[in-house]
């Protein structure tokens, strides 16, 4: 069991280390600037899943 419960948490360090997770991070950055990141990006996918999957354009000018 324990040998199962290491080998998790290698893998998940190792991971989260190679997948640039900002969870951990070894960087300068405050907490906010990493949220203010995260919360851009997850608005650039909200404007991609509309524009391609629902049909919907936030830059047409004939949405208006």
């Amino acid at each position: 069991m324990k040998k199962k419960v290491a080998l998790f948490l290698a893998v998940f360090v190792g991971a989260a280390t190679l997948g640039g997770c900002t969870l951990f991070p070894p960087t300068s950055e405050s907490p906010k600037a990493i949220w203010r990141s995260w919360s851009k990006d997850v608005g650039e996918m909200q404007k991609f899943t509309d524009k391609y999957f629902l049909n919907y354009d936030y830059d047409d000018p004939f949405n208006e």
